[in-house]
């Protein structure tokens, strides 16, 4: 995967609004500590790897994982949806992304839901 698929994301995710007007609140890997009006989004990549042929790099394929964060439970899955629209929607010229999982759950420290959702992505390597 092209090892600047956190800014394509970043960029795909910010780009028009968002539930709750998240797009202004996304944030790479971990929210920053402190007072967080919600709803927001933290996103990250894992697992980059490229798939070779004799020919050279093919395309990059890994996992990006978003967790939409909001005060309540439709909210949090209103902003999914959305997020789940934008990013299968192919984003960025060479970008294909799919769902792969997803999970609920509750951030006691934040007092808000949220929904964590798994994205499997290739894109064209740099």
């Amino acid at each position: 995967m092209s090892l600047r698929i956190g800014q394509d994301i970043y960029a795909a995710l910010t780009a028009d609004a968002l539930p709750g007007g998240a797009e202004a609140r996304v944030f790479p890997v971990l929210a920053p500590a402190g007072a967080l009006a919600l709803p927001f989004l933290t996103y990250q990549c894992k697992a980059l790897a490229g798939s070779y042929t004799k020919d050279g790099d093919v395309m990059d394929r890994g996992t990006v994982t978003v967790s939409c964060v909001a005060k309540t439970y439709g909210e949090a899955v209103e902003l999914a949806v959305a997020v789940r629209g934008r990013l299968t929607g192919c984003p960025g010229a060479g970008i294909e992304a799919q769902l792969s999982g997803s999970s609920e759950g509750y951030a006691l420290d934040a007092d808000a839901y949220t929904v964590d959702l798994d994205f499997s992505v290739a894109s064209e390597p740099d």
